[in-house]
């Protein structure tokens, strides 16, 4: 779509995100999960409460925004902060930007705080990973090898 009109520049989209930059990503990796998941289920001692598996140090959206955008070379995104109203398209490109963060957006305009003491008194042994440029393209790579989802593989 942007290859089409030549009036727009992909690294200087002007798109507000309605979300704090500060505001954290939960995103932990799927082999800690099941890791975690089989550890309290096999432990009576787990049974009957509650464990939220999120990460202790996640990344910000800042990090995140700035690491997509780098990826797909793009730029232009701000941050209107948290609970800035949501904007209308203003054209064809916003428009499709847009319906690419539909998905997203929720996780990036509600920031909710998790407890984990449970997690980590259960399991004190079992760190999670961090989160890197690395282990994000990684998934990236994935997403795109699948595209997004609606591959059916």
């Amino acid at each position: 779509l942007m290859g089409e009109d030549s009036s727009y520049n992909r690294r200087d989209l002007n798109i507000n995100i309605p979300a704090d930059p500060s505001g954290t990503t939960n995103i932990i990796p799927v082999d800690y999960v099941a890791k975690a998941a089989v550890r309290l289920i096999e432990d009576p001692n787990n049974h009957n409460r509650i464990f939220h598996l999120t990460h202790p140090d996640p990344p910000t959206h800042q990090w995140t925004l700035d690491l997509i955008c780098e990826r797909f070379n793009l730029g232009g995104f701000r941050f209107a902060g948290a609970g800035a109203p949501f904007t209308q398209p203003r054209n064809r490109v916003e428009r499709m930007v847009w319906r690419q963060m539909q998905a997203i957006l929720f996780h990036f305009s509600n920031n909710p705080g998790f407890d984990r003491t449970n997690i980590d008194s259960a399991l004190p042994d079992l760190k999670v990973p961090q989160i890197t440029e690395d282990l994000v393209h990684k998934y990236l790579d994935y997403a795109i090898e699948r595209d997004w989802g609606h591959s059916g593989n």
